[in-house]
């Protein structure tokens, strides 16, 4: 098929009625056909006079109708098959068949004033049915004589013309409006039978009558008015009767359903059924539930807004408003409300509906000067129990969209919600993209010290500034949780996303404000780079962001890119929990001990308790790995109970031994949160009979800030019975000059990091030197970690340092292999230069027996 042909196609098919225009002459030309077949047309003469009578028989009968509306069509009834039965025995077929159409057209075009379209459909409908008429009965049946026959073949054949047309309508009203319902097109049939049966009945009586005499035809003239008039009530009541029906379907439809814009489109379809309406709206006045104001129509099954052309016209429709259905003729409105649902004569009916008080919207159909019948007072209750019902549910549907929309958002932020980030995700047009996760520093300290004010103004303004930073570059942002948020960028390449993501966290270097506080905003961020489309969902790539996340913030890197070595170390961490309750339950946990040495006299002071878990399958296992896991878990107070325990069991075994040691015990911060420690260290003590010298506690200065006041509370309960205190790893942490003023410590624990390099670095040295001067005035005596030579050991002993612990004296060690080393430990204090050693080389040094006093 050549282009100009395909173009000339659809300007053919462009509009219904154009199509129904095809349809119309499709039935002509069928009509034309059938009558050229059709034998025996000219079998019987007929006068002008005669021909003249049955034209205005079927004038009278098509303008005397009784209708049935379906949609925005009416079904029409009359006497005109008892015309077409009298017609058969009376005159020719031919003039039978110019006649039909001759007398109806009139009647439609001077009494109905049909539209040129609908005028000439019907036309050829009424030729077609006339000329089915007349070939079936002069093929089945010899006109000439009435008789039971004869009579029976002229109903069929009229039956059957009533089929053909019924199904044309169909057909008009399927290129209009759609396919018609089943019910009915059931409903029409069954009428149809019956009207057909009665008609054609009445007809061969008619017949019979005319044959009788005249006056016979009188009388039967009074019966005929009488059953029009029956079939007029009847279709009224059948038509009542169908939209009460499709009422009740339509409430029994749209009952439990909460789609808005499902339920406004079966309303406004189902209203031309109730009411035979021309057309269906919703007019909305107000910005709010349904967009902008303006007018709703369906096209399409679906939704469509048009604005108002003139802003006036939602003030002329607000004073049209009205809490019942009212009926009012088109010339009565103001022009503005005519103009914007399309409709210059005829009636509308129109209510209000009943939705929220900040929002007005009014339900209107209307019904042209054209169409049959009028809307009447039970058009306006047909309408009333209609919008009441869709009110009820437009209302439940408005509430569960703002459920829906609130459990979508972040109630603090407006940000997306996770699952919303996901939806947004998955929904993506394009599916290359990064996903960033984002997570702020320090928000569970502000969160805790400062108070949830602080957090939430914290996150607040951190939200402000994502969306700001990245509003060129993402198409989603959202609060995943806490203070970690989610950030889905316009970039497949790992550097560009890197680039992105480094460039927006730049800007909270500056900080927030929270009323006379300033806030530390800074973030680090995870990202996961989708290059694939289809490659992934979009939960395991936000899962993968967060292990980015993660890694980012135990390698101290501002943004890390998703390795897939990251699945493999969250897969070990998950089931590091599972083995690790295991291991708490049958107590699969050892203690290695790192001795400490008095820098002063080379005594050993004491040893740093070591945990230490040998998998049986995965065999040893850090504990930065494994003690990262409990705490995560949960599990970590049960784990130090055990190791306290153990350690206590040492302890008593050195003091039988005649050998008694410190062996010091780390603390988290989830064990000196615990107002409960202290008495528990007293049980402990008193149970395995040992003094309170024989115990140290260890912690770090990260853990303090978790919740500062109550650590140090428990840690002056400690002190004041009588333990010995120090804080671990300074240096590496919030190294606050303020809280160690607070803490009621003994000793400061240098951190390796600083001791390694201490012989050739000569930055380490200024920190150290600086420390170990600063301890001393606050009162406070200094441990080094991690003395790996001995030009590191004597650089201490010069600096003052009190004690030290390293592998260039001792790694860490079983307790039997620590009984070796003490053994042996005479051979080290000769080669350190400390001269002849006492006997035991065990005793406390007066700086542990006597910590220094605190400077106040």
């Amino acid at each position: 098929m050549t282009l100009p042909l395909r173009s000339l196609l659809r300007r053919v098919f462009s509009s219904p009625s154009r199509k129904v225009s095809l349809v119309s002459i499709g039935m002509a030309l069928l009509a034309i056909g059938l009558l050229s077949a059709t034998p025996g047309l000219t079998n019987r003469g007929t006068s002008l006079l005669v021909a003249a009578g049955f034209v205005a028989a079927y004038f009278v009968s098509e303008s005397v109708v009784f209708n049935l509306e379906i949609r925005k069509q009416a079904h029409s009834f009359s006497v005109t098959e008892a015309i077409f039965v009298i017609a058969v025995f009376t005159i020719d077929p031919l003039v039978m068949v110019l006649a039909a159409p001759l007398g109806a057209g009139l009647a439609m075009l001077i009494v109905r004033r049909m539209a040129l379209v609908k005028l000439a459909f019907n036309l050829a409908r009424s030729s077609l049915e006339a000329t089915v008429v007349a070939l079936v009965v002069t093929t089945m049946s010899s006109p000439e004589e009435l008789s039971l026959m004869s009579g029976a073949v002229a109903i069929l054949a009229v039956a059957l013309a009533d089929l053909v047309g019924a199904t044309s309508v169909f057909g008009a009203i399927w290129i209009f409006e759609g396919r018609p319902r089943r019910r009915h097109a059931l409903d029409v049939y069954r009428a149809q039978i019956m009207v057909t049966l009665l008609g054609g009945s009445v007809g061969v009586v008619g017949a019979a009558a005319m044959n009788a005499g005249g006056f016979v035809v009188v009388f039967l003239g009074v019966v005929g008015a009488g059953m029009v008039s029956i079939f007029r009530q009847h279709a009224t009541i059948t038509s009542r009767y169908t939209g009460l029906q499709t009422l009740h379907d339509f409430s029994r439809t749209i009952a439990n359903d909460v789609d808005i814009e499902r339920v406004l489109v079966t309303a406004m379809t189902d209203v031309v059924d109730v009411i035979a309406a021309g057309t269906a709206a919703v007019i909305v006045l107000d910005h709010g539930s349904f967009g902008a104001p303006g007018v709703l129509t369906v096209v399409d099954r679906r939704l469509k807004l048009t604005p108002f052309a003139h802003e006036a016209a939602a003030g002329e429709w607000r004073r049209l408003m009205t809490d019942d259905a009212m009926v009012r003729p088109v010339a009565d409105l103001p022009s503005l409300v005519a103009a914007s649902i399309g409709v210059d004569a005829g009636q509308i009916v129109s209510m209000r509906l009943g939705l929220r008080d900040d929002e007005s919207v009014v339900f209107v159909a209307t019904k042209s000067s054209t169409s049959v019948g009028t809307f009447d007072a039970s058009t306006a209750d047909q309408v009333g129990a209609l919008v009441r019902q869709l009110s009820a549910t437009l209302r439940n549907g408005l509430f569960v969209r703002q459920l829906d929309e609130a459990s979508r958002r972040d109630d603090l932020t407006g940000l997306a919600n996770r699952a919303e980030f996901i939806a947004q995700v998955e929904a993506a047009p394009v599916r290359a993209m990064s996903i960033a996760v984002i997570g702020l520093q320090g928000f569970d300290e502000v969160n805790e010290t400062l108070g949830h004010e602080a957090g939430d103004t914290m996150i607040r303004a951190t939200a402000r500034e994502l969306v700001w930073a990245f509003n060129d570059s993402a198409f989603a942002v959202a609060r995943i949780s806490g203070g970690t948020f989610g950030v889905a960028l316009r970039a497949a390449d790992s550097d560009l996303a890197i680039a992105l993501v480094r460039a927006a966290l730049g800007r909270f270097a500056k900080g927030s404000s929270a009323g006379s506080l300033r806030l530390d905003m800074r973030c680090r961020a995870g990202v996961v780079v989708i290059d694939h489309p289809g490659q992934l969902d979009a939960a395991t790539l936000v899962q993968r962001g967060d292990l980015a996340l993660n890694d980012a913030k135990r390698s101290g890197q501002q943004v890390s890119v998703y390795r897939s070595q990251l699945d493999e170390t969250q897969r070990r961490r998950v089931m590091l929990i599972g083995e690790l309750r295991e291991a708490i339950a049958h107590r699969d946990f050892a203690l290695w001990f790192q001795p400490k040495l008095e820098l002063a006299t080379g005594s050993v002071v004491g040893a740093e308790a070591l945990i230490r878990w040998n998998h049986r399958e995965l065999g040893p296992i850090a504990p930065d790995e494994f003690i990262g896991v409990a705490e995560t878990a949960g599990l970590v107070g049960e784990i130090t109970e055990q190791v306290l325990e153990m350690a206590a069991v040492e302890a008593r075994r050195w003091i039988d031994a005649g050998r008694p040691m410190m062996i010091a015990v780390n603390l988290s911060a989830h064990d000196l949160v615990d107002p409960l420690l202290p008495s528990r260290l007293a049980a402990l003590l008193e149970r395995h009979q040992i003094g309170v010298e024989h115990l140290g506690l260890e912690l770090t200065e990260t853990a303090v800030v978790v919740d500062g006041q109550a650590i140090i509370a428990v840690l002056g309960e400690l002190r004041d019975m009588g333990f010995t205190l120090f804080v671990d790893d300074y240096g590496t942490g919030y190294s606050s000059l303020s809280y160690l003023r607070m803490l009621p410590v003994h000793f400061l624990k240098i951190d390796q990091a600083f001791v390694r390099n201490l012989a050739t670095n000569v930055d380490d040295d200024v920190i150290v030197h600086s420390t170990i001067d600063m301890a001393h005035r606050l009162g406070l005596s200094v441990v080094a970690e991690g003395v790996e030579d001995l030009a590191a050991y004597e650089r201490l002993r010069e600096l003052g340092c009190e004690a030290a612990q390293g592998f260039f004296m001792a790694q860490p060690m079983t307790s039997a292999g620590l009984d070796q080393w003490m053994a042996d430990l005479p051979k080290l204090q000769l080669l350190l230069g400390y001269g002849e050693p006492n006997a035991e080389g065990t005793e406390p040094s007066a700086h542990e027996r006597r910590p220094r006093s605190r400077v106040a």
